[in-house]
Parts: structure tokens; C-alpha cells; sequence
């Protein structure tokens, strides 16, 4: 083991299929599923993130659109009323 790298105990609840792969693979192989794991996650995250702004944006602009609407039907409802 070299000096940058650190022993780390992880428990799994695998399926047993599941675990025979993972026993199967070397500690390079294991490493680069694990590091592959995780920038998946980490890009998943990213795109949560995004989604949740433009989600936000979105309901900004909805919003506005139903008070500008709301506005206009006042509007309306008090220029017809002066035609009766």
C-alpha cells in the first residue's frame, strides 16, 4: 500500500449474483467502478441542481404570467362595467 492510499472497510448487502462480480474483480478493476459511481452520482447531483433552478425559474414566470393575467381580467371587468 503506498502512502496515498488508505485502508477503508465498506459493508455491502448484495445480491448474490451482485457479490460474485464484485469478488471477481481486481483492486484496479474495483477501484474504477467505484471512481466511475461516483462521478456518475456526482453528475446526477450537478443535474438535480440544474433541473432545480430552471424548476424554480419556471414557477417565477408562471406566477408573474397568473398575476399579469389576474390584472388584466380586473382591467377588463372595470372597463366593461362602465359600458352597462
Amino acid at each position: 500500500m503506498s502512502d496515498t492510499e488508505e485502508m477503508v472497510d465498506v459493508e455491502l448487502k448484495l445480491g448474490k449474483e451482485q457479490a460474485d462480480v464484485i469478488l471477481k474483480l481486481n483492486k484496479s478493476e474495483l477501484t474504477n467502478r467505484l471512481v466511475i459511481m461516483i462521478l456518475r452520482n456526482h453528475v446526477q447531483d450537478e443535474t438535480v441542481e440544474k433541473l432545480e433552478k430552471e424548476l424554480l425559474f419556471f414557477k417565477d414566470k408562471i406566477r408573474k404570467s397568473v398575476d399579469d393575467t389576474k390584472q388584466a381580467k380586473q382591467m377588463i371587468q372595470v372597463i366593461t362595467s362602465s359600458w352597462g
